[in-house]
């Protein structure tokens, strides 16, 4: 009994080798002929790579350009807040000043905000008056439109 189940094992084993064998050969086969007409996955698989590379070298050759560009940007604003220069061109006739950022913060510091002048009322026109409330209209909350409804159809109704 022991001898039959051995020869049943091997015989499946034998079957499934020939099967594996025959599967393995197939796909072999086929990819040569996709390869000799050049479809096959591995030229696919280098032009998606190939893609690939261009785009990350594409995209690392703007990011470097854009960090570069947010450099110089924190430089000339570097420059603006930490020095002192012209605002207003030399043949303009008013001539201001653009001044370091600490020391505009210092001279605030020391002579305070800018107040606004007070501004006046307008003058009332001829014949307006202002308004007097002498009560305060609601109770602060107001009934909706159903409830409105609701209401008028129950007291309506006694």
């Amino acid at each position: 009994m022991r001898a039959l189940n051995q020869i049943e094992c091997d015989s499946k084993r034998n079957q499934l080798r020939s099967t594996s064998f025959v599967c393995l050969a197939a796909m072999a086969f086929f990819a040569a002929v996709a390869s000799l007409n050049g479809c096959g996955p591995n030229k696919a698989h280098q032009d998606r790579s190939a893609q690939r590379n261009q785009s990350a070298q594409s995209i690392q050759a703007s990011s470097s350009a854009f960090e570069h560009d947010i450099d110089d940007l924190h430089a000339r604003e570097d420059l603006r807040l930490e020095n002192y220069s012209w605002i207003d061109p030399a043949e303009s006739s008013q001539r201001r000043v653009r001044i370091p950022i600490e020391r505009a913060m210092e001279l605030t510091v020391e002579r305070g905000l800018a107040v606004a002048p007070a501004t006046q009322a307008a003058q009332p026109m001829t014949g307006d008056s202002a308004p007097t409330v002498t009560a305060p209209l609601t109770n602060g909350f107001a009934p909706t439109a159903s409830e409105q409804t609701s209401a008028a159809s129950y007291y309506g109704a006694r």
